[in-house]
């Protein structure tokens, strides 16, 4: 038990949260289970620690449960009540966030009247107390519970489209990209509410009508005309996601760039990123070139450049997007002139990393290899990376020293060392190494058991795989 989720919570909590936690199980509101109330009674006496080897003694809990499975039930049910607790004690430090519930209940029973007046009091208290971000978006979330009761009392549709704009500047007034993020949801009340196309023009009432954007709280922030028609445009890609929207983005981005703000324009350009990359990995290649487009124009701006550094991760899918273009004398010339923009404590790694690749894409095999074992030296966050392009090229080769007893250490190693690496990352690269293993031995032992469909079957049903096209080209080529 000394090991268990449940005791490792309850050695988090101060003297007084666990005094909470026994009136939160006591109550009968919250617990009707008298069995946990019970077990709550015999650990108690071993807090703080909840050090004490009694705890793992199987007798321990064998005056409340002396069957295995109904005590592991019991301790289910335990830990869902510690659960609640904690959701408990944050909901009691998040006075806007008990208001926004309470109006949802409200609007729930259909409290109209009462509705409006908890509105008004919630409004008004938190816009004489912002100053951090949970504020803002607590302001956020009353703004929605009265879209929400607009639009059940059928209010007119110019009403809802006010009353979204509102949600959306109760956090404007906080960080200006936050309405990129807005934009997206109050579309979708939009479209829900099925508001007719009736409504003047986007870009009209946006330059025209006070109450959809506030002049008190956006306009200063947008800085005039241009930063209105990039959101204007950006609100078309939402609505339809063509290639033309997005061109016509990246231009307003290219012309305006220096009338906005350096917070905006790098939220902007990395919008555009992902979005792109959304587009490629639904095999919409023609994005590779629009990206890599993005790219240098936005390297050469500096948009890019956070704290005075450009983030390793950005140089590397600079370099592997020129590679995949198969424009390596590019990548060679990007890699040359901006490497020193990385924080030095990355900038070599990154250089052997990026090096290997742009070596690798050129076949010069032996180069490559030197390079990616430079960068894993260092125990960098390219390791992985490099570590795969190693054993690509091993694979490529047909090296057979050096690829099928390494691949099973590395696996070893890298379930090992998990703890360092996200869960989708390290899962990414072990499903990598083990169908990789399996498509080797396909390759090399014609008595091996496992046919290219099992195979095929088993990559397509993992959520994470990295180097999913690499492995599928392979295994087209067997």
């Amino acid at each position: 038990m000394k090991k268990s989720k449940t005791i490792r919570i309850l050695r988090k909590l101060d003297s007084k949260e666990l005094k909470g936690l026994h009136d939160y199980i006591s109550s009968p509101f919250f617990n009707k289970n008298k069995k946990c109330i019970d077990l709550l009674n015999l650990i108690m006496p071993y807090a703080p620690t909840f050090s004490s080897d009694d705890l793992d003694d199987p007798a321990f809990t064998s005056s409340i449960y002396k069957n295995k499975g109904s005590m592991k039930t019991l301790m289910k049910i335990f830990l869902r009540l510690i659960e609640g607790f904690l959701v408990q004690q944050k909901l009691m430090r998040k006075e806007g966030l008990k208001q926004h519930l309470l109006l949802e209940e409200l609007r729930r029973i259909g409290e109209d009247k009462y509705f409006k007046v908890i509105y008004d009091k919630s409004i008004d208290n938190i816009t004489h107390e912002r100053g951090s971000r949970d504020k803002y978006y607590e302001a956020y979330l009353l703004e929605v519970s009265m879209l929400r009761m607009n639009y059940e009392a059928r209010e007119t549709p110019t009403t809802l489209y006010q009353q979204i704009n509102k949600a959306t500047n109760a956090l404007d007034k906080f960080t200006m990209s936050s309405h990129l993020w807005l934009d997206n949801t109050a579309l979708i009340l939009i479209k829900e509410a099925e508001i007719p196309k009736t409504l003047k023009p986007l870009t009209e009432m946006t330059t025209t009508n006070s109450l959809l954007y506030s002049e008190q709280a956006l306009r200063p922030r947008l800085n005039g005309e241009p930063l209105i028609q990039i959101h204007c445009q950006l609100r078309r890609l939402y609505e339809n996601d063509t290639e033309e929207n997005f061109i016509q983005l990246f231009h307003l981005l290219k012309q305006y760039h220096d009338k906005i703000g350096k917070e905006d324009y790098n939220y902007f350009y990395k919008y555009l990123v992902n979005f792109s990359i959304q587009k490629i990995l639904k095999d919409e290649e023609n994005y590779l070139n629009l990206v890599l487009d993005i790219y240098l124009f936005a390297m050469d701006i500096g948009a890019f450049i956070e704290e005075e550094y450009l983030e390793p991760s950005r140089m590397r899918n600079i370099i592997v997007l020129c590679c995949r273009l198969d424009k390596m004398n590019l990548a060679t010339a990007i890699l040359d002139k901006y490497v020193d923009s990385v924080n030095p404590l990355y900038k070599h790694a990154t250089q052997y990393y990026c090096k290997g690749h742009i070596l690798y894409y050129e076949k010069n095999y032996e180069s490559a290899i030197h390079s990616f074992n430079k960068c894993i030296d260092l125990k960098s966050v390219f390791m992985l990376y490099a570590q795969s392009e190693i054993y690509k090229i091993y694979y490529t080769i047909r090296e057979h020293w050096a690829f099928e007893v390494p691949v099973q250490s590395f696996i070893v190693k890298l379930t090992r060392h998990k703890h360092k690496y996200s869960k989708n990352m390290i899962n990414g690269y072990l499903n990598f190494f083990r169908t990789l293993k399996q498509i080797y031995k396909k390759r090399e032992y014609s008595d091996y058991n496992k046919s290219i469909e099992e195979i095929i079957f088993k990559l397509n049903s993992f959520e994470h795989i990295s180097n999913k096209k690499w492995l599928l080209e392979k295994i087209n080529e067997l």
